[in-house]
C-alpha cells in the first residue's frame, strides 16, 4: 500500500510539470527510482524525502467539542497573623509572622533611617498672658560682719567740701571747693578752688582761713607745724596771670597743696598739704580784698 501511494505521488508530480516518464518492467521499484542505489535506506527514509514535495498548508479544521468540567478543588487554609517582638531571631526589629498550616513567613520592620535635616523654624506663637506677681519672700537672717578692709591706695583729689558764698566787695557770689587726696592712710589737703570770679576782682588777694579742731590730729604737720585750735591762713594774688578760664567774669583761682600757708596763731609757715582734712573745723572762711 505504501508503494502504491508513493507511485501515485510521483505520477502527480510528472503530470504537474508536463513531463512523461516510461518505466520498464522489472525489479526496479518506485523506491529505487527515488533513492537510487542507496539500498541501505528504508521506506521511512523515502517518506522523509517525499515531504519535500508536500503542497501548501490546508485550511484549519473546525474546533473540537469542549472537554468535560474538572473535579472541584479543595478549600484552602486561612492565614494566621501574629506580632513578633523586637529582638526575635527572625525579626530583630520586630514585625509580623504569617502562618498557613505548617508554612510560615515573616514581615519584619526595617532599621531606623538616618536622622533628617532640621526643618525650618515655625512662626512665633501669640504672646501669652502676663502672670501674676509673686509675693515677696521672707527676709533672710543678717550675715556675719565682714572683716576690716586693708589700707586704701593713693587718691587723686576728691571733693572735700563745696559751696557758694559772698567772698568780698568785688564779687557777691563765687563757687568754692576744697579737695584732698588719700595716701599713706592719710587725707591731705590737695587744692582750694574758687570759680566764677569777676574780672573786677583783679589786683585783690584771695584769702582762705582754716581752723584746726580740738582732739587727736592726723596730718603730717600735726603737733609740729600746727596744733589744736590754731588758725591757718593761705592766700594768693588775683590777676590775669594767676587765674584760669577764658570767659569774662568767670575766672578760676586755685591754691594748690604746695602753697605756703601761715599759722597766724604761732606765726609759722608750712605747705597746705601738711594739713589733714580730718583736722579741720567745719567752718572755713574766704575773702577777696
Amino acid at each position: 500500500m505504501k508503494l502504491i501511494n508513493r507511485t501515485l505521488v510521483i505520477a502527480l508530480l510528472f503530470l504537474g510539470t508536463g513531463l512523461g516518464v516510461t518505466f520498464a518492467a522489472g525489479e526496479t521499484s518506485t523506491a529505487d527510482f527515488l533513492l537510487g542505489e542507496n539500498t541501505s535506506l528504508s521506506e521511512t527514509d523515502a517518506n522523509q524525502a517525499l515531504t519535500l514535495l508536500v503542497g501548501p498548508r490546508g485550511a484549519d479544521g473546525a474546533p473540537g467539542a469542549a472537554g468535560a468540567d474538572g473535579a472541584p478543588g479543595v478549600d484552602g487554609e486561612s492565614a494566621q497573623i501574629a506580632t513578633v517582638a523586637a529582638g526575635d531571631a527572625n525579626c530583630p526589629n520586630g514585625g509580623s509572622r504569617i502562618s498557613v498550616g505548617d508554612n510560615q513567613v515573616f514581615a519584619c520592620n526595617g532599621n531606623d533611617g538616618a536622622q533628617g535635616a532640621n526643618g525650618a523654624d515655625g512662626r512665633d506663637g501669640a504672646p501669652g498672658t502676663n502672670g501674676t506677681n509673686g509675693r515677696n519672700g521672707a527676709q533672710g537672717p543678717a550675715g556675719p560682719a565682714g572683716a576690716n578692709g586693708t589700707g586704701g591706695g593713693g587718691g587723686t583729689g576728691t571733693g572735700y567740701g563745696a559751696g557758694t558764698l559772698t567772698a568780698g566787695a568785688c564779687d557777691d557770689v563765687v563757687d568754692v571747693q576744697l579737695k584732698h587726696s588719700f595716701a599713706g592712710g592719710k587725707f591731705s589737703m590737695n587744692q582750694i578752688v574758687m570759680s566764677g570770679i569777676k574780672d573786677v576782682c583783679t589786683g585783690s588777694t584771695l584769702k582762705v582761713y582754716l581752723s584746726i579742731r580740738t582732739g587727736t590730729l592726723y596730718g603730717d604737720g600735726a603737733n609740729v607745724d600746727y596744733f589744736a585750735n590754731n588758725e591757718i591762713v593761705c592766700q594768693r594774688l588775683v590777676n590775669n596771670t594767676n587765674w584760669t578760664g577764658a570767659t569774662v567774669d568767670a575766672r578760676e583761682m586755685v591754691i594748690d597743696g604746695t602753697t605756703i600757708c601761715n599759722n597766724s596763731t604761732r606765726n609759722t609757715t608750712f605747705a597746705l598739704n601738711l594739713i589733714s582734712s580730718r583736722d579741720l573745723n567745719t567752718n572755713v572762711g574766704f575773702e577777696l580784698g
